[in-house]
């Protein structure tokens, strides 16, 4: 059964991301909160630091996180900030300063963990070898990685794995330990192999620095796409 949404409700805190910085590697967020929804337009506190009027127009990303702390995902969706700044009123003879963004997306979700999906194919800069093999890479994070992995692989949780992750030019040896395995639905037909996800263990300093670097670039990536799709 497919989890139901939680709603984005007045008073929640939102993050909105403005901006990618790719000479910086930076994307720009701010952090604020919702005052009020009227359908598809969200009334949403000025940011510190204040967004200008030259944001009016500007498509954005307003996200928002939900669940119990040890479950949390990021929720969120895409729109236009349509007026900025506005006076709003909170109560009789006091109004502040504010934004709307009229939303122009489904809700989707958000990877809390760094998990930034790779299409099926494979990025070119992105490599793992596992006992030899090259196998697919589904996403991957700071902390580790979802591979997909033949079948007949004999691989059991909470084992200890080593591979090889070639980002770019660098090669890292790893050593993993296997904390989930999903086998395929009983259902699909022609499946030939099943994910696990490896958590890294003992990164050194360097190491981690050069797989923190690639995931915050597609991370940019993936934003800007969804934000500036050709």
């Amino acid at each position: 059964m497919r989890r139901k949404r939680a709603e984005l409700i007045p008073g929640q805190k939102v993050s909105l991301v403005l901006d990618i910085d790719f000479t910086q590697e930076n994307v720009v967020v701010r952090t604020s909160q919702l005052y009020e929804v009227r359908n598809n337009d969200f009334v949403i506190a000025q940011t510190n630091p204040p967004l200008a009027s030259r944001y009016v127009g500007r498509k954005i990303a307003v996200t928002y996180l939900t669940g119990r702390e040890e479950e949390q995902s990021r929720e969120g969706f895409y729109g236009i900030i349509t007026h900025c700044p506005i006076a709003y009123r909170l109560h009789a003879g006091d109004s502040t300063s504010a934004l709307v963004v009229r939303k122009n997306s489904e809700m989707i979700s958000f990877n809390i963990r760094m998990h930034y999906r790779i299409h099926s194919g494979g990025r070119a800069d992105v490599v793992f070898h596992l006992w030899d093999n090259v196998v697919t890479v589904i996403n991957i994070s700071i902390g580790g990685v979802k591979l997909a992995v033949p079948l007949e692989w004999d691989i059991e949780p909470r084992s200890i794995v080593h591979g090889t992750l070639v980002i770019d030019d660098h090669s890292i040896a790893l050593e993993t330990r296997v904390v989930r395995i999903q086998e395929p639905y009983p259902l699909t037909k022609n499946v030939a192999s099943r994910h696990i996800a490896l958590a890294f263990r003992n990164l050194s300093p360097i190491d981690e620095g050069i797989i923190a670097k690639k995931v915050r670039q597609i991370e940019r990536e993936n934003i800007y796409r969804d934000l500036y799709p050709e």
